[in-house]
């Protein structure tokens, strides 16, 4: 606090100007002080006309109000009301030179003080928030469950609300509380839940709460504006240990190998008798052939799975698209199956010679095959004549 006093003519005792307070610890975070700045006629003599003005190369922005009066007696005094804002876009340290001019009974006579404005220990937030819990592998069935912590770091209550960001057509969040309140020097916490939707892209993806902290401060609202994230990957319920166990490196090509898995598995089972017949048994994941196979089937499944169902799962799938390729994708290998096994069982009946055939049924077979039998010449003599 500064007092300056200026002599008046005649020696008479000078008036002092002091802001009370002088010296205010802000922060950057601070929208709006209060000051007021005081003037008290220490003279034997009235004065009149008071005004107040001020100056300040720290880029502070200073609204000053009307004096309490425009006259003051021996002993009486002025108060200006002084409001410092723009404090974020200021110079900290910074000050302010307030210049107040009066009239006496002889001549104009002015007085100045100057408030200073430092800065506060900035290590410690007014507000602090954070994003916990875990948000791998969330899926519509087995959602993400977390808490939005707030830390009040200040002597008031805060309000807080709440407004989540999360994807379009990935996530949602069913329950999170609008507005919560926070007592003073506190913490609150509120629970999350993170949902995937029906159909999904599967990946990660950030998940984005916007937090607006608001209390009263020195009759003043404060407000500020915090974000908290976390990355979430989004997933269908039970692909991934699918995938897994059959050793599928991704649902796109699912529809193949299954039709694949499915034949190789009936034709191992010796179904219709194609274990003799057919080399698909041969065709593992490690061959090139199983994976020309498995790839192409996939591609022509996927088209034929948009026109029956309106959904491209190349783009967005769910556990219904899930289990709707798995039936699909089997049932399909079963038929073929079913219509190789009776095509080559029909071909066994007809060209392949059994013990149970009879002598023109075995001809027959021959001839399908496009055999002939090569019979042994045979010479003989009857009554002096050469026979063969």
């Amino acid at each position: 606090m500064l007092f300056v006093f200026f002599p008046e003519t005649g020696g008479s005792q000078a008036l002092t100007l002091e802001a009370q307070p002088g010296s205010i610890a802000v922060a950057p975070s601070y929208s709006e002080v209060q000051t007021r700045v005081i003037l008290k006629n220490t003279t034997s003599n009235a004065i009149t006309k008071p005004s107040l003005s001020f100056l300040s190369n720290d880029g502070l922005q200073v609204e000053l109000g009307e004096p309490s009066s425009k006259l003051a007696q021996p002993g009486q005094i002025i108060v200006w009301p002084v409001k410092i804002k723009n404090i974020g876009a200021a110079r900290i340290p910074g000050s302010i030179l307030f210049d107040a001019t009066y009239h006496t009974s002889k001549t104009d006579q002015h007085s100045f003080t100057v408030l200073s404005l430092t800065p506060i220990d900035a290590s410690q937030k007014s507000v602090e928030a954070s994003l916990e819990g875990n948000f791998d592998a969330v899926s519509e069935q087995r959602p993400g469950l977390g808490y939005l912590v707030v830390t009040n770091n200040l002597d008031v209550p805060v309000d807080i609300t709440v407004n989540p960001f999360v994807p379009e057509n990935v996530f949602q969040i069913p329950s999170v509380p609008s507005t919560f309140k926070v007592r003073a020097r506190s913490m609150a916490k509120t629970a999350i839940e993170l949902k995937a939707a029906k159909r999904i892209t599967p990946g990660t993806y950030p998940v984005l709460l916007e937090l607006t902290a608001e209390w009263n401060w020195g009759n003043h609202k404060e407000q500020r504006l915090l974000v908290v994230s976390k990355q979430a990957s989004a997933g269908v319920f039970f692909e991934s240990e699918l995938l897994k166990a059959l050793g599928v490196p991704s649902f796109l090509v699912l529809p193949g190998c299954l039709v694949l898995f499915t034949m190789q598995l009936f034709i191992t089972l010796g179904f219709a008798g194609l274990k003799n017949e057919s080399r698909l048994p041969q065709l593992t994941v490690n061959t090139p052939g199983f994976w020309v196979l498995a790839i192409t089937f996939s591609g022509l499944f996927a088209f034929a799975y948009y026109f029956c169902t309106g959904n491209n799962y190349l783009i967005r799938y769910g556990l219904d698209d899930l289990r709707n390729v798995w039936l699909s994708s089997i049932l399909i290998g079963a038929i073929l199956v079913l219509v190789i096994g009776g095509v080559t069982s029909k071909q066994r009946r007809d060209r392949v010679p059994t013990s149970h055939d009879s002598s023109v049924s075995v001809l027959k077979k021959i001839a399908k095959n496009g055999l002939s039998i090569l019979l042994t010449e045979v010479r003989f003599k009857f009554n002096n004549l050469d026979l063969h």
